[in-house]
């Protein structure tokens, strides 16, 4: 099963922290949080500057867990001369 921990870096040395945010599917989120639910998922991060600059980046990505044994069956007849 596949599991993902997305961790986001905002790096500026005049980052205003009260105003900038990560959210995934609109609710507060902590980087590097494991996510284990399928699914689909928005992740949007917001940067804010001292000086009122905002940067913004928004990412979609799913999460599917597939057993590996059910996806792929190999047959073989090994007596069939």
């Amino acid at each position: 099963y596949f599991e993902v921990s997305p961790e986001i870096i905002i790096t500026d040395d005049n980052l205003d922290i009260a105003n900038s945010c990560i959210l995934v599917n609109d609710e507060e989120f902590t980087s590097g949080t494991l996510l284990t639910n399928e699914g689909s998922y928005f992740l949007k991060v917001r940067a804010v500057d001292l000086a009122g600059n905002i940067t913004k980046q928004e990412v979609s990505f799913s999460i599917e867990k597939i057993s590996l044994s059910n996806a792929i069956t190999f047959y073989a007849d090994f007596d069939n001369k």
